[in-house]
């Protein structure tokens, strides 16, 4: 595991690099956003594949790059099927 030392650079340096420690803990914790907006997305009663590349409904739609299937999944996560 790498410990991350807060860096001693400009403002914005230790803006990102907090961003970054926070992303970090995010993804061990289990907690999951949205890689365009950074809003959280739930899944209420079900998992979501750990290295799945999350979207939010709102996102998705304007994605042109989103699959079939990952549009799918962003919406029935959102309505809460599995």
């Amino acid at each position: 595991m790498v410990h991350a030392a807060a860096p001693s650079g400009t403002a914005i340096q230790q803006k990102r690099h907090m961003e970054w420690v926070n992303e970090q803990l995010d993804e061990l914790l289990g907690v999951k956003k949205c890689k365009s907006c950074k809003k959280l997305v739930t899944a209420d009663g079900t998992s979501i594949p750990k290295n799945e590349r999350l979207l939010w409904p709102g996102c998705v739609v304007n994605e042109p790059k989103a699959t079939m299937g990952q549009r799918l999944r962003t919406f029935r996560w959102d309505a809460g099927d599995s």
